[in-house]
């Protein structure tokens, strides 16, 4: 009979604190929705570091273990671990917050709260879409150029008193516009990543035998270094796919250079995206040399679609 009794007893007494490690889901959910970003207001401090390293801490908003910080008896260990009870600080801010007096329960909360709401998917969803271009709506509709006169004003000044024949204007506009309508058809990565090609590619080339002024072309093992990523083709994760992808497009080739002394190399150059229209090899060289000389942003130029300067000045 005593020991029926004592069962009971123990199922009404409180639980005793037993400080537990959070869920696998509990801190893949933290991680995804911290944003890799301290929760305190303000802080920059990444959780992770440059080698993937997690340099962030774990903190309780209400302690897991009798005489921590803002500790409540009155929940259970379970609650204690819970996602709500959790947030992922730098460890100065999670020092700072030790602070009782200053940062009560329903402080911290907020802090979490708030910090969440920025990474959350619906959150994530509407700043894409505010942020971000239709691009492949827009470019059905992007205007198209009519004269590109501006364009070869601006790029060959010694000119501008004789007007290109009809003809020309024509084959040059069609030629540009096929070029744009053909760069529209890439991915939103892919895009960007020719774009960063094109501000840091280079021109002209010194072969063995010529120079050619002609050739626009780019180092993506740079570009690599630069974003801090890998350059290999045909991988997934690394901008050998996106190279891939821009090379089907037909808006990039691999050419070869003689460098003489037995060298010869190998270079994505951009390329004509209509064989039967010369002026579409030289589209982008163009727009590069038209940025450089206006002062313009190569990336957010091609990027806003709005090529009316290059028809008339604005």
């Amino acid at each position: 009979m005593y020991a029926i009794n004592r069962k009971i007893m123990m199922l009404f007494e409180p639980e005793k604190p037993s400080r537990q490690a959070p869920k696998f889901e509990t801190l893949r959910k933290l991680y995804v929705l911290s944003g890799n970003l301290c929760a305190y207001p303000g802080c920059n401090k990444l959780l992770l570091d440059a080698n993937a390293n997690f340099v962030g801490q774990i903190c309780h908003i209400e302690a897991a273990s009798p005489g921590g910080e803002r500790f409540n008896p009155n929940m259970t260990n379970e609650e204690r671990r819970h996602f709500d009870n959790l947030m992922l600080m730098c460890y100065d801010h999670h020092i700072e917050t030790n602070k009782v007096a200053e940062y009560p329960v329903e402080r911290l909360k907020s802090f979490k709260r708030e910090h969440e709401a920025k990474f959350s998917t619906e959150a994530l969803v509407q700043s894409i879409l505010n942020s971000l271009r239709d691009y492949t709506e827009h470019g059905a509709d992007f205007e198209k150029v009519k004269s590109l006169e501006n364009l070869f004003d601006t790029l060959y000044p010694q000119n501008n008193q004789s007007r290109r024949p009809v003809e020309e204007i024509e084959r040059d506009c069609d030629a540009f516009n096929q070029t744009i309508e053909q760069y529209l058809k890439l991915s939103l990565r892919a895009r960007k990543l020719f774009l960063i090609g094109l501000k840091h590619s280079h021109h002209p080339f010194y072969t063995k035998w010529r120079l050619d002024t002609d050739v626009l072309y780019v180092e993506f093992s740079e570009i690599a270094n630069k974003l801090n990523m890998t350059f290999r083709l045909n991988r997934e994760n690394d901008i050998g796919s996106l190279v891939d992808e821009i090379e089907s497009n037909g808006l990039m080739h691999v050419s070869e250079f003689d460098l003489g002394y037995d060298r010869i190399v190998h270079r994505y150059t951009y390329t004509a995206v209509n064989p039967k229209l010369e002026a579409s090899e030289f589209i982008w060289l163009y727009i590069k040399d038209f940025c450089e000389k206006t002062n313009k942003d190569v990336v957010s130029f091609v990027s806003d679609l709005d090529f009316s300067e290059l028809d008339e000045p604005i």
